[in-house]
């Protein structure tokens, strides 16, 4: 290859290069909100069949109309539901169940149990993460798929809250650093809290802080 020929190869692995990272931004900054929900007519029926057998095992003794919902659903792990639902006391509880074995590779083979745990939250800490859940929900908006068609592997990250009814809003693993990736690690802290504080669940100052900034960020 002589020195020309090399030269325009090089310039044009390098245009490439600075193309692609430019997309790669867009889309992370494009995607920096959660995305709707897509309804039951728009779904495959391998997607509906799935999403209808997660609803039926995991959500199994939940309520219809939680105060809020974080689903998981991992490419390859066990997938997962967390609610905070209040009872006729007045009292507001941090529910988990996650499916054992996973669903998704294990449907129609084996038995599939539930892991649950039960832990009571106490209501400023409640009220807390139920105004990040809204304000995250209601920034929701439709985005391009670019950042979901870069990746092969990744986890679905569903949210929900009570706000009159039922509102909900969806992120596909999130890059690190965005605001979603934020919002993802705050509700994964809960199901961890369940196993550190199994009697009461109350935030501590830097907790309620990272909360409350990411909050503001997203009003």
């Amino acid at each position: 290859m002589n020195t020309i020929d090399y030269m325009k190869k090089t310039l044009f692995f390098l245009l490439h290069l600075v193309v692609f990272t430019s997309l790669s931004d867009q889309a992370k900054a494009q995607d920096d909100n959660l995305k709707p929900v897509n309804g039951i007519f728009s779904q495959y029926d391998f997607q509906f069949d799935y999403y209808s057998l997660v609803r039926k095992l995991l959500f199994r003794g939940f309520s219809d109309n939680p105060e809020i919902r974080f689903v998981v659903i991992p490419s390859f792990t066990p997938e997962f539901v967390l609610d905070i639902e209040v009872d006729n006391n007045k009292k507001y509880f941090l529910l988990y169940h996650q499916a054992n074995p996973s669903i998704w590779y294990n449907q129609g083979k084996k038995k599939i149990n539930i892991d649950s745990m039960k832990t009571e939250i106490e209501y400023k800490s409640f009220a807390l993460i139920k105004k990040l859940f809204l304000a995250a929900i209601n920034k929701t908006k439709y985005q391009p798929d670019s950042l979901h068609s870069i990746g092969i592997d990744g986890t679905d990250y569903y949210f929900s809250v009570n706000d009159m009814g039922q509102k909900d809003g969806f992120i596909w693993s999130p890059p690190v650093g965005t605001k979603m990736n934020r919002l993802v690690e705050i509700a994964i802290h809960l199901t961890q809290l369940m196993k550190e504080e199994p009697d009461m669940i109350e935030f501590d100052t830097t907790f309620s802080k990272e909360i409350e900034d990411l909050t503001k960020l997203l009003e």
